[in-house]
């Protein structure tokens, strides 16, 4: 499925030339290379039948699907089960911990009340060093943990109060950023949310009849996921102060993680 991003500054009205050309380019698909929902009835039929009612320009037109458009449901022949077999395509659950990893934790259960600083750094250099090559994800995780045990070494944390929420992502969230390497995922900042925008401009889709609207403006989340230019995750970081929290979570369809 491809994510249409709302960033055009004009929709326009479908010249003859391109509805012929939108026919061309359905005749030419074959049913094996469709996409088949249930007996008989594909994606693909469906949103060429839209599409050919469109008296605007739409991503309908070059097969772009974005489910999240309203008019998937309110003005085509989609049944809400095909909404939901379509949005749930291809998601498949994480893998569970490795033995591994189970017991690499494990190792850390039942610490001192006294130097229990001590008994961390004991135990890390017991637990290490693993080769990321044919161990990557203790490599990973050993790793991580002896970064936060030299902060308390260094006594790092001893300023948090005073941490903005910068550097919060600055000395503790970008010691994760490693572990979405394997994955090709690229771990970014200072970047523009895509699917909050998609949320703020919901009212702003091409629908086909009428000209789009101007964008609205996004948030810059404290993290953002990326591969091959999409954008799979983004996640927030809010600070407690006292007994009320910088941010609070959205209940809204394009909800983020707070990490407090």
């Amino acid at each position: 499925m491809i994510f249409l991003k709302a960033s055009k500054k004009g929709s326009w009205q479908l010249t003859q030339e391109a509805k012929d050309e939108f026919e061309r380019k359905f005749r030419a698909l074959e049913d094996s290379k469709k996409w088949k929902l249930r007996d008989g009835v594909y994606v693909e039929d469906i949103m060429y039948k839209f599409g050919t009612k469109c008296t605007h320009e739409h991503p309908v037109h070059s097969f772009i699907l974005n489910v999240d458009d309203k008019c998937w449901e309110e003005e085509s022949d989609f049944t809400p089960e095909d909404i939901s077999a379509i949005r749930t395509f291809g998601n498949y659950a994480f893998r569970p911990i490795s033995d591994n990893l189970n017991a690499l934790f494990a190792a850390y259960k039942g610490h001192p009340q006294v130097d229990a600083l001590g008994f961390l750094i004991e135990k890390t250099n017991m637990l290490g060093p693993y080769d990321p090559r044919t161990h990557p994800d203790e490599y990973k995780v050993h790793h991580a943990l002896q970064q936060f045990v030299g902060y308390y070494v260094d006594d790092v944390f001893a300023g948090v109060e005073s941490w903005s929420e910068q550097d919060f992502v600055t000395h503790v969230w970008s010691v994760f950023d490693r572990f979405f390497h394997p994955l090709g995922v690229m771990t970014s900042r200072d970047r523009t949310c895509e699917a909050t925008s998609q949320r703020v401009n919901s009212d702003r889709a091409v629908t086909g009849s009428s000209e789009i609207k101007d964008k609205k403006r996004s948030i810059r989340p404290d993290l953002v996921l990326l591969k091959d230019g999409l954008q799979y995750g983004c996640s927030e970081l809010g600070k407690t102060l006292g007994l009320y929290l910088t941010k609070r979570k959205s209940s809204r369809p394009y909800c983020i993680v707070r990490k407090p």
